[in-house]
């Protein structure tokens, strides 16, 4: 009998479960990027995830918005680490020039590619490996580290469950109470189709252990263009973000940088880097500063502002 009751002492009633404190729910990012959870970003092949991640590492490490949606805060900023195991390095050290020569200088992000894995190529399943990003990551000790891309970090039959199931574990193992975001690829024969944000979670390549195991799972793909208007990314999630509806989120190109924006006016580079400097920056220089490149009046570029939710110097 005494048995009995210390088994049935570990769970509780239903009046007890629900009035018991929990622990406060923690964000990196708002609604997106959960403290210590798991996160996957995919999309067919070229369609912009890499610059995707590369905004976000940025909004993270700085501290602002990202893609300036007061629903997506960064609650915890600091530092990110970026393993970059998909693009060759030559091409992926060229991304980040155009990236920090159009404002960004990355102060808080750490990069390693497929020239610094110690015996590489990287293989999770590896323990030596596995052992080499643990010590990596508790030297630096980031909020999030995003990883390009799943497929490229094991050798394994990406269509077996149990595989895959050893992929994620070692990867928790070694960035343990780190935020991970996977880079991952949409199944073949769905690449280039647009998918409704009903069947998000079915689209992912590989088992669907992935799909049931992360915290949240977002799509980027290439929306539907004019003879007039150049086409945007369309950005779906799925999983814990709510409050903040169900739907589609438009994302434009910076041509310059190759980072992806909310909206598409003419002054969207212009707002990044508001947001970037709005520290050290009057607001009467943030309206002139609209005013002169937007070409729109300062009651107009007030109610941008304001949009966007800045706060600036007196």
């Amino acid at each position: 009998m005494s048995h009995w009751l210390s088994v049935v002492s570990s769970f509780h009633s239903t009046d007890d479960y629900l009035t018991r404190t929990l622990p406060e729910e923690r964000w990196i990012v708002k609604h997106l990027i959960p403290a210590g959870g798991l996160v996957t970003l995919y999309g067919k092949p070229k369609c912009g995830k890499s610059f995707f991640a590369l905004g976000l590492a940025a909004s993270v490490s700085d501290g602002h918005p990202w893609f300036l949606m007061p629903e997506f805060t960064v609650d915890v900023p600091g530092p990110v680490v970026f393993l970059q195991l998909d693009t060759p390095p030559s091409i992926w050290t060229e991304y980040i020039e155009g990236v920090v020569g159009g404002g960004d200088e990355f102060k808080q992000v750490y990069w390693a590619d497929s020239m610094d894995v110690e015996n590489g190529p990287f293989d999770i399943l590896k323990e030596n490996h596995v052992e080499w990003l643990r010590r990596a990551l508790q030297q630096i000790n980031p909020v999030m580290i995003i990883c390009d891309s799943i497929r490229e970090m094991h050798r394994a039959n990406e269509n077996e469950s149990h595989m895959m199931a050893t992929v994620i574990g070692n990867l928790r193992r070694a960035a343990e109470g780190t935020s991970i975001v996977l880079l991952a690829h949409a199944r073949k024969g769905l690449a280039g189709a647009m998918v409704s944000f009903e069947d998000i979670i079915d689209s992912v390549r590989g088992s669907s252990y992935l799909a049931g195991r992360v915290d949240i799972m977002m799509r980027l793909q290439d929306g539907v263009g004019t003879k007039t208007k150049k086409a945007p990314k369309e950005f779906a999630f799925r999983g814990r973000t709510r409050g903040i509806g169900d739907g589609v989120v438009k994302l434009w190109q910076d041509t310059e940088t190759g980072l992806l924006h909310l909206d598409e006016p003419k002054h969207t580079l212009l707002d990044y880097r508001l947001v970037r400097d709005a520290r050290n920056l009057a607001m009467r220089d943030a309206l002139k500063r609209l005013k002169d490149v937007g070409g729109i009046s300062e009651r107009t570029a007030y109610r941008h502002l304001e949009r966007l939710g800045l706060s600036f110097t007196e």
